[in-house]
């Protein structure tokens, strides 16, 4: 008899357990069975064919193996971005061969907008040839492209940056079941307010007299990255220039998973797709030229000023021990942190080697470990205040640069020779241009 009864309490149990389990069982069912509307994906062998609808040849799919001495020798990349046909340009004499590239890093970007206020402060911020974004960056890069008249966008844009302001956050359920957990359309209001047709008037004007906007995102589907040419999207006097501008920008911030991504429509055989578009941090913190870019050949170099590539990586490349939680969102989250941190110096340290095959002069700026304020939460206006100040700070200075990769101390102007050949060393795998 008791016997029985233990059985009878254990299948009540039981009972209970599974009417617990079972909102959870359906969730994960419904999840599975749910799939968000979309136009067809490219197949593959269209790939190369596919366009942005309006706004056809606008973009580049990395080339990892081609030869980068060879490429930068002439206008590929224009040619190729405008399918073939070059919109004309007439290079400014001020128009050097110098290069900004800003890097992803969420909420740390204020430390970007900082260092280029504090930097045209000092009346010796160049007018780069080409300037390139990521992720935040690439919120940023456009401002940056337009110079300091534009400081005051690149501050507010960045100290007003949270949760709401970029992103809206979805219900567990309807995160799981759609295609993020927040929606970016507080982003989209953003940038309609700042990336005006005005704006995109003077971005064409900028690249038709020779300088160069590139944005990266990443292409889901095909799982690789694009880069896209901002400048000739401005210039294509398409009526739908100033809609592909703005969802590019959106389309590289928006983080997988966390963030919708961004569908951006394109033909390819005459047959409409859609693609779906993710941060290009995904891929790279961070690039500086495109593998075909058209920088000034090294004869041309040598017979005037040099060149000097300036990155901007908002991004503590300091370890930052602490312990972790024996958790699963403590552990991910850790492990998040720390892939981030490897793929930044990784990044950093292909555009070191690239740079010195070309000759061209290394500057980099990022979060030391002097700054400790501490960063509570994503977004937590205090952390990014102070790191707006601290970057400014660092902007204003008479050298704010380092002319190493972190990993390589000490970081000073007088860094030998030797320094130099054992980082290509260690960087000798690094054959592409990023």
């Amino acid at each position: 008899m008791a016997h029985a009864t233990s059985n009878r309490r254990s299948d009540r149990l039981s009972g209970r357990f599974y009417l617990r389990l079972l909102p959870c069982i359906t969730l994960l069912a419904l999840a599975a069975c749910t799939t968000m509307a979309r136009l067809s994906a490219v197949p593959s062998e269209l790939q190369d064919e596919a366009r942005p609808d309006g706004v056809p040849g606008v973009r580049s799919y990395p080339q990892p193996f081609s030869n980068p001495s060879a490429q930068l020798q002439g206008s590929t990349f224009r040619r190729a971005s405008t399918g073939g046909s070059e919109i004309p340009v007439s290079l400014d004499t001020d128009v050097g061969c110098d290069l900004l590239a800003v890097s992803a890093g969420g909420d740390r970007g204020a430390f970007a907008a900082g260092l280029l206020n504090g930097w045209s402060q000092t009346g010796t911020r160049p007018r780069f040839r080409v300037v390139t974004g990521v992720s935040v960056g690439a919120l940023i890069a456009p401002f940056a492209f337009l110079g300091p008249r534009y400081d005051h966008v690149l501050r507010e844009v960045t100290l007003s940056a949270g949760p709401g302001r970029f992103f809206r956050r979805r219900s567990p359920i309807s995160g799981l079941l759609g295609d993020g957990f927040a929606s970016s359309e507080p982003l989209g209001l953003l940038l309609a307010t700042y990336v005006t047709a005005e704006v995109l008037q003077e971005i064409a004007s900028e690249y038709r007299h020779g300088r160069d906007l590139y944005i990266m995102t990443t292409d889901l589907d095909a799982g690789v990255p694009v880069i896209w040419n901002m400048g000739a999207i401005a210039a294509s006097d398409s009526p739908d220039a100033l809609t592909l501008f703005r969802q590019v920008m959106r389309a590289s911030a928006a983080i997988p998973v966390a963030v919708s991504p961004v569908l951006i429509n394109v033909t390819a055989a005459g047959r409409h797709f859609q693609e779906l578009h993710v941060d290009g941090s995904v891929v790279h913190q961070v690039f500086l030229y495109p593998y075909s870019a058209p920088l000034p050949a090294p004869a041309a170099r040598n017979a005037g000023p040099s060149c000097s590539a300036f990155i901007i990586m908002n991004t503590q490349f300091n370890s930052n021990w602490s312990p972790t939680p024996r958790r699963t969102l403590g552990i991910g989250e850790r492990t998040m942190q720390t892939l981030t941190r490897v793929e930044a110096s990784t990044d950093v340290d292909r555009i070191f080697a690239a740079l010195q095959r070309q000759s061209i002069d290394f500057n980099l700026a990022y979060i030391d470990s002097d700054f400790q304020v501490a960063h509570p939460r994503d977004f937590d206006q205090s952390y990014m205040h102070a790191l707006y100040v601290y970057g400014q700070q660092l902007g204003s200075r008479d050298d704010p640069w380092h002319n190493m990769p972190p990993q390589s101390q000490p970081v000073n102007r007088s860094a030998s020779i030797n320094q130099r050949e054992t980082l290509l060393l260690r960087c000798a795998h690094c054959s592409d241009v990023h």
